[in-house]
């Protein structure tokens, strides 16, 4: 897989900044198979090779969780449950309880093959993220 890119595309970047986020943090980007596009599976699996402190558990708690989030991407947004489970010495994060939502309003701009990235920006109480999608070449 492709290293992260450096930065969000500037307009992203300077619309978020200008809407009072933090600094929009890489997160981790998977390429889109046939179940991440599935309406009946509800869910975007996301598998994090090391433990990412970006998305912290919860005060209190450890191991598994799920928090309310909001999914940003470039036609809206929607509330999500981000969960977290670890896996051996791994993490993997799932995108549930909305993504059906996310992709009834961004079909079919998502395809098999492409790469999603997604970024983490904080306001205040709450942990949002806007998903980036690279299309292809070709």
């Amino acid at each position: 897989m492709e290293p992260a890119p450096a930065q969000l595309p500037v307009a992203i970047h300077n619309a978020l900044r200008d809407r009072g986020f933090t600094e929009p943090i890489f997160f981790a980007q998977k390429i889109l198979n046939q179940r991440d596009l599935n309406r009946n599976h509800d869910r975007l699996l996301i598998e994090v090779v090391a433990n990412n402190p970006i998305i912290t558990a919860p005060e209190g708690i450890g191991g598994n969780w799920d928090l309310g989030v909001t999914l940003m991407h470039s036609l809206g947004s929607n509330p999500i449950t981000l969960r977290r489970y670890p896996e051996g010495g791994a993490l993997s994060y799932m995108l549930v309880k909305g993504w059906k939502e996310v992709l009834n309003q961004i079909n079919p701009r998502l395809r098999v093959n492409q790469r999603v990235r997604l970024w983490s920006c904080q306001i205040p109480g709450n942990v949002m993220f806007y998903v980036f999608v690279e299309v292809p070449d070709h």
